[in-house]
């Protein structure tokens, strides 16, 4: 599936920040959301991709950039 579908532009700018091991609260103040929202979008990619932790998740992203 193609990044632009599967991700919306906000979901893939979490995804790059989970990969690089920021928290919730970094995440949010670089973005200018909530936690909650990061929350939210967090929870979201996690069905997405079928994934349960953020470890996970980081593990997802770096192996897809690696493919491409």
């Amino acid at each position: 599936m193609e990044e632009s579908s599967e991700f919306s532009p906000r979901e893939t700018k979490i995804l790059q920040a989970l990969s690089l091991g920021k928290t919730n609260k970094e995440i949010a103040e670089s973005l200018s959301i909530s936690d909650k929202t990061v929350r939210n979008y967090i929870s979201n990619i996690f069905k997405k991709i079928n994934v349960s932790n953020r470890t996970e998740a980081a593990s997802y992203w770096i192996r897809k950039r690696n493919l491409r």
